[in-house]
């Protein structure tokens, strides 16, 4: 689940998303694109909290990721999904910290 504020609103949403953990923090496919209001607030508040089997991870940047990449982060039976949809648009949100819930 993504924890981002509305860029408007100034609420704090949850958006759930499928994410694949890498090294480096998370990897998102941008099902709807760029236009998706989540995506939206991350990238104006600069990041965003991660929220992953009751762990919180603070999201500090949010990257281009080559799409290759991008679906070899997910396991096989996405990766395969991603691969015949033919889904090109990835972002690696990059974390530094994981904090504790709550």
């Amino acid at each position: 689940m993504v924890r981002h504020v509305g860029r408007r609103s100034g609420r704090t949403y949850e958006t759930p998303l499928i994410l694949a953990r890498v090294p480096d923090g998370f990897v998102a496919e941008l099902t709807f694109g760029e236009d998706a209001n989540w995506y939206r607030n991350i990238v104006a508040a600069g990041g965003c909290t991660v929220v992953r089997h009751g762990k919180e991870y603070c999201i500090d940047a949010i990257e281009p990721c080559d799409a290759r990449v991008g679906r070899a982060a997910y396991p096989l039976p996405l990766r395969t999904i991603l691969t015949i949809l033919r889904r090109t648009d990835f972002r690696l949100l990059h974390c530094n910290t994981v904090s504790p819930p709550g």
